[in-house]
């Protein structure tokens, strides 16, 4: 918590960073399947794709003040719902009513 900015890759820490109301920044360069980290997908997190924007990105993350700001008001808001046991019985539901059985 008492960290600048949190990077790493994709996967839970940065997830929980999030959480904790960090800044955090997603460097994947030459992602070659959809990201699949929810905090990027969501604006909460900030992805780098590309090898040219790590040096940006970071700078931004760390010294534009505007940025710090917008990024902090929307960590903010951003809590876990509490139904996490409830979200995967549907999702097994929902996927077992899709199955094609042909």
């Amino acid at each position: 918590m008492a960290s600048d900015l949190v990077v790493g890759m994709s996967g839970e820490i940065l997830i929980e960073a999030c959480y904790l109301g960090c800044i955090v920044a997603s460097m994947q360069p030459c992602l070659r399947f959809k990201d699949s980290l929810p905090t990027n997908l969501l604006g909460y997190s900030i992805p780098i794709y590309r090898n040219e924007e790590i040096y940006e990105r970071i700078q931004t993350a760390l010294l534009d003040q505007e940025f710090i700001s917008r990024i902090a008001r929307k960590l903010h808001d951003f809590k876990p719902d509490g139904n996490a046991t409830q979200n995967i019985v549907d999702l097994i539901i929902h996927m077992i009513q899709t199955i094609n059985y042909n």
